[in-house]
């Protein structure tokens, strides 16, 4: 009787940290790729900013999710490290979540950073193959 092959534990967790990686250059970059925006958002004194004047809807909208993109990478980072220190890989629905993630991203935004999320699916995936 063979024992079941464990997931080889890196102790890293490389998807959890590069998905970090991603949160924190989202937060670090929106006032400057969105600085128009974020400073409108200032200026309107933030709470309850977004919608406040509808000519500015989507010029607020625009920072305003790029940097909520940002927090939810921080939030996954965290999900899947734990996961990946836990069991040394990321779980199965984790893998297919960025996947899917990535492809809905890049249906509608072809040229954006989407496919970096596609390129760390593919890689936990392969992790996971590996790992068997």
């Amino acid at each position: 009787m063979t024992a079941a092959k464990e997931p080889s534990r890196t102790g890293r967790p490389v998807i959890g940290g590069a998905l970090g990686a991603i949160g924190v250059i989202h937060l670090a970059l929106t006032p400057v790729a969105y600085a128009t925006s974020a400073r409108s958002i200032r200026d309107a004194g933030i709470i309850g900013s977004i919608d406040a004047d509808p000519d500015l809807v989507d010029l607020r909208s625009a920072g305003f999710w790029y940097a909520t993109s940002g927090w939810a990478m921080l939030f996954l980072a965290a999900l899947i490290g734990r996961a990946e220190r836990r069991e040394g890989i990321v779980p199965a629905p984790a893998v297919g979540g960025l996947a899917g993630l990535s492809l809905w991203g890049l249906l509608f935004m072809p040229k954006s950073g989407f496919l970096s999320l596609l390129g760390l699916a593919i890689f936990a995936g392969l992790r996971r193959r590996r790992s068997r």
